[in-house]
C-alpha cells in the first residue's frame, strides 16, 4: 500500500469514527431540553430576497494530532471544537456545488442533510438562553422570514447557511485549518446577530455566498423542471396504459360474444391477403370505425395488436377461469352433487365434461366447470380425473352430497365404479342413476314390444348403413345438391344409450325424403346388381 492510499484510509476512519461521535453528542444535548417542542417549517421567500455576509473568524480550531508532514500529503480533514462539542469537518464538503447529495454535509446531525430537503427552521416554544455580558440572549424565529437560507440546530443552539452548505462554489479554507462559520462552525453571537458589520447581515453580504445563492436557485429550478418532466411523463404513460386496456377490454367483449353465440372465432388460417380475415378482426375493424382508440391500436405496430389466435386463445381462458371461479366462490361451504360424462370432440379425443349442481342464494344452480381431457376410460383414471377438476378449482370434495351418470358399468358399476370409489372417499356422496337415462331405457324397451315401431327403427338403422358406403354416399349427396340448394345433410345413426339420437335420424329423413327416394330409385335402375338387389 502507498502512502497515499494508507492515508486515505485513516482519514475515512477518523472522519467515520468522528461522525458516529458527533451524531451521539448532538442526540445527548437534545435530550438535555425534553419540554422543547419542535415543529420544522419551510419558509419560501422571493429569489431576489437574498441577504449576504462575509465570515467572521472565532478561536483557533483544536487540531488533530501532530502528523509527519514530509511523509503524508496536505490534510483534508479536520477535527475543531465547537460550543465545547467535537466534530469532524471534510473540506471536500464544502465546494461540492452538486448539492452534496450523496456525501454528509458539514454541520450537526438535526439540521438538514440533503439538497432536497430545504432549510430546517424549527419554531420553538422557547430557545435556548445564552448569557453575554449581564443579560440573556437567545435565537429569534422571526429571523427565518428575513432569511430564507438560515437553519438552526437545537442541539448546538447556532445558525448555520444551508445553501452554502450544500452549494459552496468558493474556497472558504485556504492553506491553514480553518472553522468556516455558518458552514462547518455555528454561529451564535446573538447580541451581535443582526448587526449590518456583524453576523448574519455580514454573511450574506459575502461574495462565497451569493455564488452559493445562485447555485442553489439553480438546483431548485432543475428539480421543477425534472418534475415537470416526470409528470409529463408520467401523464403519458397513464393515457397509454388506460387506451391499452380499453382496446384489450374490446377485444375481449367481442371473443365474449362470439362464444356466447357460438360462432367461431376465424378459420383454420387466416393470411393477411384473405376477404375475410375471421369473424374477431371483422368486428374488430366495425367498431373501429367508430372508435378512435381501437382504429389506433389496429393500424399500430403488428406486435401489439393481440390478435394472434394463440393470444384470442388465452384471453378465453383467463375469461373462462374467472367464471370457473366465481362458481367456486359461490360453492364455498355449500353442499354440491357432481354430474359427469365423457364423449368425443370433433378431433374424436375423448372429453370428460364435469358439472356441478348446488343451493345458492335460494335457487338450485347447474354450473359446467370445464372439460378434462381422458386419456384413460376406466374408473380409476376417470375418478381422478373428476377430483383434479375440484382441487383445482378450491372446491372441498367432501362437501359433496350427490353424483349422477349414466348407466354404463364403468360409472354406475357397485364395487369400482366411478360412484362406488367416490363414496368410499367421500361417503355422503350418494348416487343417482340419471333419470333422463333411465326413462330412454323404459322407451327403448317399449318401443322394441311394439312391433310397427320396432320394424320402423330396424329399418331406420338399415337406411343410414346403406348410405355410409363410399357409392351411396355420393350419389344421396349429389342428388341433395341438384334438387335444393340448402347444405348436404347426412343421415343419422340409433343410439339406445342416447335419446336424442331417434329424434335425429327420423328429423334427417324427414328432410331428404325427396332426395333420399330419389337416389334409391337412381341405384335400383342403375347397372350395379349387388346395389339393385339391396
Amino acid at each position: 500500500m502507498d502512502i497515499r492510499s494508507y492515508y486515505s484510509s485513516l482519514t475515512k476512519k477518523q472522519a467515520s469514527d468522528s461522525a458516529a461521535e458527533k451524531e451521539q453528542q448532538d442526540e445527548s444535548q437534545l435530550s438535555k431540553h425534553p419540554d422543547v417542542e419542535i415543529e420544522y417549517v419551510e419558509i419560501d421567500s422571493p429569489e431576489s430576497d437574498f441577504y449576504f455576509a462575509e465570515e467572521e473568524d472565532e478561536e483557533d480550531p483544536e487540531l488533530l494530532p501532530p502528523v509527519d508532514e514530509s511523509s503524508l500529503p496536505s490534510t483534508s480533514s479536520h477535527k475543531y471544537s465547537a460550543h465545547g462539542e467535537s466534530c469532524d469537518y471534510d473540506q471536500s464538503l464544502v465546494h461540492r456545488p452538486t448539492g452534496g447529495i450523496k456525501s454528509k454535509p458539514p454541520g450537526p446531525c438535526d439540521i438538514s442533510q440533503c439538497a432536497t430537503e430545504g432549510p430546517k427552521q424549527p419554531i420553538l416554544k422557547k430557545y435556548q438562553q445564552k448569557k453575554i455580558g449581564a443579560s440573556f440572549r437567545s435565537f429569534r424565529p422571526q429571523w427565518f422570514k428575513s432569511f430564507n437560507w438560515l437553519e438552526y440546530s437545537i442541539s448546538q443552539d447556532a445558525a448555520y447557511c444551508f445553501s452554502c452548505r450544500f452549494f459552496s462554489v468558493s474556497k472558504y479554507i485556504h492553506g491553514e485549518m480553518k472553522k468556516v462559520p455558518f458552514v462547518n462552525v455555528g454561529f451564535s453571537n446573538w447580541k451581535n446577530a443582526m448587526e449590518n458589520e456583524k453576523g448574519i447581515p455580514q454573511h450574506e453580504k459575502s461574495t462565497s455566498h451569493k455564488e452559493s445563492c445562485v447555485s442553489w436557485q439553480d438546483f431548485k429550478r432543475n428539480e421543477e423542471k425534472d418534475t415537470t418532466i416526470m409528470k409529463g411523463l408520467s401523464k403519458a404513460h397513464a393515457r397509454e396504459v388506460e387506451e391499452n386496456r380499453h382496446y384489450i377490454k374490446t377485444i375481449a367483449e367481442v371473443l365474449l360474444l362470439t362464444a356466447k353465440n357460438k360462432i367461431a372465432q376465424r378459420e383454420h388460417r387466416c393470411n393477411s391477403d384473405d376477404l375475410n380475415h375471421g369473424n374477431v378482426r371483422e368486428i374488430l375493424y366495425l367498431i373501429a370505425k367508430k372508435d378512435r382508440i381501437v382504429e389506433k391500436k389496429l393500424n399500430g405496430p403488428r406486435n401489439a395488436r393481440y390478435l394472434h389466435p394463440s393470444i384470442q386463445n388465452e384471453l378465453l381462458a383467463v375469461m373462462a377461469s374467472l367464471v370457473r371461479e366465481e362458481i367456486a366462490d359461490s360453492l364455498k361451504d355449500s353442499p354440491f352433487s357432481i354430474l359427469a360424462d365423457e364423449t368425443k370432440d370433433r378431433s374424436k379425443a375423448e372429453q370428460l365434461s364435469v358439472v356441478v349442481r348446488y343451493f345458492y342464494d335460494q335457487a338450485v344452480h347447474e354450473r359446467f366447470l370445464k372439460f378434462y381431457k381422458a386419456d384413460s376410460l376406466d374408473a380409476a383414471s376417470l375418478t381422478d380425473y373428476i377430483f383434479d377438476v375440484l382441487s383445482s378449482l378450491g372446491i372441498d370434495k367432501n362437501e359433496c352430497v350427490g353424483q349422477a351418470y349414466d348407466g354404463a358399468a364403468v360409472m354406475s358399476g357397485r364395487i369400482n365404479g366411478v360412484q362406488a370409489r367416490i363414496q368410499r372417499k367421500v361417503p355422503t356422496a350418494l348416487y343417482v342413476h340419471c333419470m333422463n337415462h333411465r326413462l330412454n331405457l323404459a322407451v327403448v324397451d317399449t318401443v322394441k314390444n311394439v312391433a310397427e315401431a320396432a320394424e320402423f327403427f330396424a329399418k331406420l338403422e338399415k337406411l343410414y348403413v346403406f348410405s355410409s358406403t363410399s357409392v351411396v354416399h355420393s350419389v344421396f349427396e349429389r342428388v341433395q345438391k341438384e334438387m335444393s340448394t340448402k347444405p348436404v345433410i347426412k343421415l343419422k345413426q340409433l343410439s339406445d344409450t342416447r335419446w336424442t339420437c331417434q329424434y335425429a335420424a327420423c328429423k334427417a329423413v324427414l328432410q331428404t325424403l325427396e332426395p333420399l327416394l330419389e337416389t334409391l330409385k337412381l341405384l335400383s335402375d342403375g347397372k350395379n346388381t349387388e346395389r339393385r338387389i339391396e
